[in-house]
């Protein structure tokens, strides 16, 4: 996986959480993790880099986690509590 997309993950992330901020976590991760693959590939196409093979969905399934995490604890994202 190119090195070059690891600053992309973060942002990628915050914008499927701006337009599906009321969806549901696996789909969210479902849609960053699509939109980082479909990166990798056009990537792939252009560089002559791997595309989203496995060890690189297995890496982006990682970051992914992580920068939720982050965003989460830092109060970035923040959830509606039920009443």
């Amino acid at each position: 996986m190119p090195i070059a997309l690891i600053p992309l993950c973060p942002k990628i992330v915050a914008g499927i959480e701006h337009v599906f901020g009321h969806g549901t976590g696996p789909a969210k991760k479902q849609a960053a993790t699509s939109a980082i693959a479909d990166v990798l590939n056009v990537l792939a196409g252009v560089e002559g880099t791997p595309g989203a093979n496995s060890s690189a969905m297995n890496f982006i399934d990682d970051m992914i986690e992580a920068v939720v995490k982050v965003y989460n604890d830092s109060g970035t994202f923040t959830h509606a509590t039920k009443q």
